[in-house]
């Protein structure tokens, strides 16, 4: 998962923990647990949390582009997620915060206003509301008391195995609840 500035890097291997565990509670919660490949907490930010190819599977020219283009933007809505779900688990769960930073949450906004108008040609409104809709799914999921407790166990598991696949990831979220 890259960071895209020093407010949004893991400062420990805990921060690691927690950051992929948020990615992979947002994942299952948006029920799309198929698209994961695996978690590693020893992989880099290009390999700790690996999709499954379907994720970034463009398409081929015989695809109508209006299809292509309601993917892109529903990866585009999850990968939001994911990400919002990575910050706002470390500031939740792990440090107590009620609320996300103003300068972290600025940072996603840029992020994900760069590549709605790169891959989804979204305008800057469009982008805006793609983002405000996935914050507040994000901030409702992880402001359950009920998910702190699942956060904290699936990222206790996690620093144990130091890596999961995909099925065992669904399957821990699973028994912990997270469906």
């Amino acid at each position: 998962m890259a960071q895209t500035d020093d407010s949004l890097r893991y400062i420990d291997e805990r921060d690691k923990a927690y950051g992929l565990t948020g990615m992979a509670i947002t994942l299952v919660a948006s029920e799309s647990g198929a698209l994961l490949a695996g978690i590693s907490l020893d992989g880099d930010e290009e390999t700790d949390f690996e999709m499954s190819h379907d994720f970034f599977f463009r398409g081929n020219p015989r695809m109508a582009p209006k299809y292509m283009w309601i993917t892109g933007v529903r990866h585009l809505n999850l990968a939001t997620r994911m990400i919002l779900g990575n910050a706002v688990c470390r500031t939740y769960v792990l440090r107590g915060q009620p609320q996300l930073a103003d300068s972290r949450r600025a940072a996603i906004r840029e992020l994900v206003n760069s590549v709605a108008l790169e891959q989804c040609a979204l305008a800057e409104d469009e982008a805006d509301a793609l983002f405000e809709d996935s914050f507040r799914y994000v901030h409702r999921l992880f402001s359950h008391i009920g998910v702190h407790s699942v956060a904290d166990r699936f990222a206790d598991e996690l620093r144990k195995r130091r890596a999961m696949s995909a099925a065992e990831a669904v399957e821990l979220l699973g028994q912990l609840g997270v469906r």
